[in-house]
């Protein structure tokens, strides 16, 4: 036990070190995958329909022709919606900005499972979510939000906040949604104008997501404005090519890291066996099997490469709640399934070990 206290204490630094790099490989792994993995998600939330016009009735029309054309299988929704100024709180202190209403029964025909507003209040859709937002939603929610049209006005109740958009975020205006009953109470107290006030957005979904691209491309004649993304396809597209370059130089750092890691316990386990060949042939004639030495041999590399490992997922899990705050999609299963891909492998590191102890016992004689 002497010889092995000892050796422990010499090797604290190189096993802090090897944790280190553990800690850094993990956080840079999850977040690789994590990133490739949410892209579609992240897209959705901003972008939850694949085309919009607004109030642009020949264009759709000219477009659905062409996915028809095309063969291009598609849903064709319309939404109507309310754009007006708006104050959230207190109308002295808050600035008056643009407000686009949505009816959730019409929202509702995309997704099911969509959250539906009680009858008297409302959903903030606030998109991207700040991570350096001091104010949580429990200290903001219920939010009194003022509506005015003129010298009147029409107060309502925001219960929740969402991070994600309602519609495509390149709609003008802070998306809240209601619902159709009270939409039309606020039209009738304001006494909106349809052709001022009244937004029309006509929706495309295409069904088959191989046909993407090529709906993309019939959409591309329709872009006013070269700059925008007005669409899915294209918004993921681009962010794909944006995080491209983090995702390669994550992943590429950690496979360096993880080959640093898992070599750097290897070679030093190999010269602590060969250290050891003495020890093993006076075990071997002293009686002890060759199961009974691999058995000792087995639990010191699970100490040796199991407290690196432990230490370091810990600390990459901290890391890695820390890059959840920027990003609007659940990340919990693909940064798991990184950090299990990650000790599969460091773990194979530890049965090439074992081989070779084994080797090294088995020639003790």
């Amino acid at each position: 036990m002497a010889p092995m206290m000892h050796r422990l204490k010499e090797n604290a630094n190189s096993l802090t070190l090897i944790t280190v790099l553990s800690a850094m490989t993990l956080t840079m792994s999850s977040v690789a995958y994590s990133l490739y993995y949410s892209v579609d998600r992240e897209s959705r939330a901003m972008m939850p329909y694949d085309f919009m016009f607004q109030g642009s009735e020949q264009e759709a029309t000219s477009f659905r022709t062409e996915l028809e054309k095309a063969g291009i299988a598609f849903h064709q929704e319309s939404i109507e919606a309310v754009r007006l100024k708006g104050t959230f709180g207190n109308k002295k202190t808050g600035e008056p900005s643009t407000l686009l209403l949505l009816p959730a029964e019409q929202l509702q025909e995309r997704d099911a499972e969509f959250i539906m507003p009680q009858l008297d209040e409302a959903i903030w859709y606030k998109g991207q979510k700040n991570a350096l937002e001091m104010k949580t939603d429990g200290e903001t929610s219920p939010l009194t939000i003022e509506l005015e049209k003129g010298n009147r006005s029409f107060e309502i109740q925001a219960v929740r906040s969402i991070d994600r958009y309602a519609v495509n975020f390149i709609v003008s205006g802070r998306q809240l949604v209601v619902s159709e009953a009270l939409l039309q109470r606020i039209r009738e107290k304001l006494f909106l104008e349809a052709e001022e006030d009244i937004v029309t957005m006509i929706t495309y979904q295409i069904k088959m997501k191989s046909d993407q691209a090529a709906a993309s491309n019939l959409y591309a004649k329709y872009v006013k404005n070269e700059k925008s993304t007005p669409d899915f396809y294209t918004y993921a597209e681009e962010s794909m090519r944006k995080f491209g370059l983090i995702i390669f130089t994550a992943a590429f750092l950690g496979l360096i890291f993880l080959i640093a890691t898992g070599s750097i316990l290897y070679f030093k386990q190999m010269t602590e066996a060969e250290q050891e060949k003495s020890s093993y042939k006076i075990l071997r004639q002293l009686g002890f099997s060759e199961r009974e030495i691999m058995g000792g041999i087995v639990r010191k590399q699970l100490y040796v490469f199991a407290i690196p490992l432990g230490i370091g997922v810990i600390h990459s899990i901290f890391a890695v709640k820390t890059v959840a705050t920027l990003i609007l999609t659940d990340i919990i299963f693909p940064a798991t399934v990184a950090m299990c891909i990650y000790a599969l492998i460091y773990l194979l590191f530890a049965a090439l070990t074992v081989g070779y102890y084994r080797k090294v016992v088995a020639d003790a004689l």
